[in-house]
């Protein structure tokens, strides 16, 4: 027996005990409804007829309310670049049908089954039952094993002890000479290894025109920078291309400014960046020195780089 009816502006087909999600009903728990009969039937009859489904009815529970499953909402507007994305989840209401009164005043109900906790009560085992199951297997399976042993300690011969003893004699042989071995290799691993040097040699590249002086001088930059709290914005490209002109330097005006900025994202101005470790190092030192006092020691620096020179 089944029945066809019509909630919201959906209709469907339904039988006793089935669950329907239906168009949100403003309903609360436990309520009950009757829900309107549009076509009433079974496996060999069907009535339409408005007149004759007077008295058949349809009765359901309300259970709780959800939320549909989820639609995307795409609009687009061509040569605009408009484009927006928008997920909805419609309102529902679940509901379970009860009765189904036929217009020949038969009524259909929902089976009500019974909780099924005895039967898997039943069904548990108890778990002292296999460890005492297991205890006898294994005392028979030690005795089994004591029986094999004994024969096994009377029948010694001689021959056996001989061959052994010179086995155990070749694989301490072979276990000196491996050792042997090893040691001399990594011997000769730390005569071949350089000498390490220290960590100021390590600092710049051979190839690189970057030194101690280079640095300072980038230091200077970013201390005037700051005392005039990084203004004008033209500023910076001033004195990178005034350094970047002194003669015989080697570097441009890019790697200068590229520098200045490694500067500011150690004293906490910009985002991190890859800085150099003397670049730390040197900011740590010269962190509270004065403009006038690093003018006098790049000064100082000069003169020892010509004379070196």
């Amino acid at each position: 027996m089944f029945a066809i009816v019509k909630i919201g502006n959906q209709q469907f087909k339904v039988k006793a005990g089935d669950f329907i999600r239906v168009p949100f009903q403003n309903l609360s728990q436990g309520d009950k409804i009757d829900i309107p009969v549009l076509a009433f039937g079974s496996d060999s009859n069907m009535v339409c007829d408005s007149s004759k489904l007077k008295k058949s009815k349809v009765k359901a529970v309300f259970l709780r309310q959800s939320l549909a499953n989820k639609i995307i909402v795409f609009k687009k507007k061509r040569r605009k670049g408009y484009r927006r994305t928008q997920g909805h989840r419609q309102k529902i209401t679940e509901l379970k049908i009860l009765e189904l009164h036929s217009p020949d005043g038969k009524v259909a109900k929902a089976e009500h089954k019974p909780s099924s906790n005895n039967k898997i009560k039943s069904k548990a085992k108890p778990t002292v039952s296999k460890r005492a199951e297991s205890s006898p297997k294994k005392a028979t399976k030690q005795a089994v094993k004591a029986k094999t042993q004994e024969p096994a300690k009377t029948t010694n011969k001689p021959v056996v002890k001989i061959k052994t003893q010179k086995l155990d004699k070749t694989i301490d042989k072979s276990a000196t000479k491996a050792k042997t071995q090893k040691s001399a290799k990594t011997e000769k691993q730390i005569q071949s290894q350089p000498v390490q040097k220290s960590s100021d040699d390590k600092t710049y590249k051979e190839n690189s025109n970057w030194n101690k002086l280079n640095e300072m001088r980038c230091l200077l930059i970013f201390k005037k920078l700051e005392k005039e709290n990084f203004l004008p914005r033209g500023k910076q490209a001033e004195l990178c291309k005034e350094m970047a002109n002194i003669p015989n330097i080697g570097l441009s005006e890019s790697t200068i400014s590229a520098k200045v900025s490694n500067y500011k994202s150690v004293a906490g101005q910009n985002n991190p960046s890859n800085h150099s470790k003397p670049t730390e190092k040197i900011y740590e030192l010269h962190k509270d020195t004065s403009i006038k006092d690093l003018e006098s020691i790049i000064k100082k620096m000069e003169k020892q780089a010509k004379k070196g020179d």
